[in-house]
């Protein structure tokens, strides 16, 4: 973090020093901290289907039901799962009664698909997060199910973003104060202090979060039919990070 924080000292040194000639300085500094995830979810969908309406909704409440207990049998800490009611469509033969070839389509039988949202939460250290996500979309791999999207989080990031603010707000006090100093003058007072100045208007004082390197909570996903370079493999790989909160402030200081 140290070695960032001297990067933008370094970019913003001659910009500060213009600042001084019309007595002010215009410095940021950026503070980084990183808080372990406690909380997971994984959302996926599952669908069965049937030239029959009534065996095509049997064999949906039968896939949930293996599903559900399956995941149940992992007994996950504060282990919690929904299933929002089902949607219904009706689905046309392809390629259509006496139309020879494919037609580039996928060839299907008419009748009904089924489909299902299943949503799962539950608690944990890295490790039973980790543990607990990659076991969860193997059960989903196992059901062909799709739209698989995991997200690994904190529950609570109130106190982690206060203390970023925190230490940028530090950080750029004291880099400013230092600044005038070695051009021989003394800190009188604060005339700016948030975001970059041109984005003052839309500022909400929140730091930005960034939630892993893909975006999935504090995960990564390396693996699954979409895997890494088209890979395709077997077993889904989450690998859990910690949750990084970036917050970063600019002072104007007058002298």
């Amino acid at each position: 973090m140290l070695k960032r924080l001297v990067v933008v000292l370094l970019a913003v040194l001659t910009a500060a020093a213009v600042g001084a000639q019309a007595g002010k300085i215009r410095i940021s500094a950026t503070a980084n901290v990183f808080v372990a995830p406690d909380v997971a979810q994984v959302v996926f969908s599952v669908t069965s289907e049937d030239p029959d309406l009534a065996q095509a909704e049997a064999k949906q409440v039968a896939q949930i039901k293996e599903i559900v207990e399956a995941i149940a049998a992992l007994q996950l800490p504060g282990l919690k799962t929904r299933t929002p009611p089902s949607q219904t469509r009706k689905q046309e033969a392809w390629p259509p009664p006496g139309v020879g070839g494919y037609g580039g389509g996928t060839p299907r039988k008419a009748g009904y698909v089924v489909g299902t949202v299943i949503e799962v939460w539950f608690e944990g250290d890295a490790v039973t997060l980790e543990g607990g996500v990659n076991k969860i979309m193997g059960i989903a791999q196992e059901h062909k199910a799709t739209n698989i999207a995991p997200d690994i989080t904190c529950r609570d990031l109130e106190s982690a973003q206060q203390q970023a603010l925190a230490e940028a707000t530090r950080l750029a006090l004291e880099r400013a104060r230092a600044m005038a100093k070695a051009a021989g003058v003394k800190v009188k007072g604060i005339s700016y202090m948030g975001p970059c100045p041109e984005n003052a208007r839309t500022w909400t004082g929140n730091p930005h979060v960034l939630k892993g390197p893909t975006g999935f909570g504090g995960s990564g996903y390396m693996g699954g039919p979409w895997g890494e370079s088209g890979r395709n493999v077997d077993t889904p790989i989450i690998e859990v990070h910690n949750t990084m909160i970036s917050a970063t402030v600019w002072v104007t200081a007058t002298y």
